[in-house]
Protein backbone atom coordinates (compact mmCIF):
# COMPACT_ATOMS: atom_id res chain seq x y z
CA UNK A 1 0.00 0.00 0.00
CA UNK A 2 1.08 3.58 -0.64
CA UNK A 3 2.59 5.43 1.66
CA UNK A 4 0.44 8.95 1.02
CA UNK A 5 -2.37 10.74 2.37
CA UNK A 6 -5.22 8.38 3.94
CA UNK A 7 -3.47 5.27 3.40
CA UNK A 8 0.03 6.23 5.03
CA UNK A 9 0.92 3.53 7.53
CA UNK A 10 -2.32 2.27 7.54
CA UNK A 11 -2.78 -2.00 7.37
CA UNK A 12 -6.31 -1.68 8.15
CA UNK A 13 -7.42 1.00 5.74
CA UNK A 14 -8.49 -0.89 2.31
CA UNK A 15 -10.82 -3.75 4.38
CA UNK A 16 -12.36 -0.96 6.07
CA UNK A 17 -12.80 1.25 2.90
CA UNK A 18 -14.66 -2.21 1.04
CA UNK A 19 -16.69 -2.74 4.00
CA UNK A 20 -18.16 0.76 4.26
CA UNK A 21 -18.12 0.85 0.35
CA UNK A 22 -20.36 -2.43 0.34
CA UNK A 23 -23.14 -0.94 3.39
CA UNK A 24 -23.45 2.11 1.15
CA UNK A 25 -23.98 0.23 -2.32
CA UNK A 26 -26.97 -1.19 -0.22
CA UNK A 27 -27.97 1.99 1.16
CA UNK A 28 -27.33 4.55 -1.60
CA UNK A 29 -25.95 2.38 -4.79
CA UNK A 30 -26.01 5.90 -7.08
CA UNK A 31 -22.91 7.04 -4.95
CA UNK A 32 -20.84 4.38 -6.01
CA UNK A 33 -21.11 5.65 -9.78
CA UNK A 34 -20.61 8.98 -7.82
CA UNK A 35 -16.74 7.56 -6.94
CA UNK A 36 -15.97 6.68 -10.22
CA UNK A 37 -17.16 10.31 -11.79
CA UNK A 38 -14.72 11.16 -9.27
CA UNK A 39 -11.67 9.07 -9.98
CA UNK A 40 -12.03 10.06 -13.71
CA UNK A 41 -12.08 13.73 -12.80
CA UNK A 42 -9.32 13.60 -10.83
CA UNK A 43 -6.20 11.90 -12.13
CA UNK A 44 -3.44 12.91 -9.58
CA UNK A 45 -1.72 10.33 -7.64
CA UNK A 46 -1.21 12.28 -5.04
CA UNK A 47 -4.56 12.95 -4.32
CA UNK A 48 -6.04 9.38 -5.29
CA UNK A 49 -3.85 6.95 -5.24
CA UNK A 50 -4.01 3.76 -7.52
CA UNK A 51 -4.31 1.65 -4.47
CA UNK A 52 -7.60 2.95 -4.36
CA UNK A 53 -8.78 3.18 -7.72
CA UNK A 54 -7.90 -0.35 -8.01
CA UNK A 55 -10.09 -0.98 -4.95
CA UNK A 56 -12.73 0.78 -6.71
CA UNK A 57 -12.14 -1.62 -9.93
CA UNK A 58 -12.45 -4.68 -7.44
CA UNK A 59 -15.33 -3.38 -6.05
CA UNK A 60 -17.18 -2.86 -9.04
CA UNK A 61 -16.02 -5.95 -11.13
CA UNK A 62 -17.25 -8.02 -7.75
CA UNK A 63 -20.72 -7.17 -7.24
CA UNK A 64 -20.97 -6.61 -11.66
CA UNK A 65 -21.84 -2.41 -11.31
CA UNK A 66 -21.58 -1.09 -14.32
CA UNK A 67 -19.56 2.25 -14.45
Amino acid sequence: MGESGFFANSSDAMPALYEKMLKTSVEGPERIKDIGYVLKMVTDKDIIPDEFRELYETFCNTLKIRR
